[in-house]
């Protein structure tokens, strides 16, 4: 996670306490859970500083805009995998096609090559 440090708090609720690697979290059914980030990147949270101020935001309403921003252009994995295999089925009928005959039994490069002989 690059040092990164992800700090949960709980409002309200019961649950069971969660560690993965250097995460601690509780699991709650229907709590409001309020989670804390401790980004430990200067570059980032000077770029973080700067769109706050160029919006005249704070500094959680930026990147929060930021990341719906990022989220809404981004499409979700099922989208790039149909989008994956829709190329492959077009990749894979224009193999078909390139190998295809006319009617004389020529193939395209054939006749391509008979027309602008000379």
């Amino acid at each position: 996670m690059n040092g990164d440090k992800v700090v949960v708090s709980i409002l309200a609720g019961t649950g069971v306490w969660v560690k993965l690697g250097l995460i601690s979290t509780r699991l709650l059914v229907g709590a409001l859970v309020a989670m804390g980030m401790n980004i430990k990147d200067p570059q980032v949270h000077a770029m973080a500083r700067e769109l706050a101020a160029r919006r005249g935001t704070t500094v959680t309403d930026a990147v929060r805009r930021a990341l719906a921003a990022e989220l809404e252009r981004s499409p979700e994995p099922s989208a790039l995998k149909l989008q994956d295999a829709k190329l492959q089925q077009l990749l894979d009928l224009l193999g078909r096609f390139s190998n295809l005959r006319w009617p004389d039994q020529r193939t395209s490069k054939e006749l391509q090559d008979a027309l602008y002989a000379r």
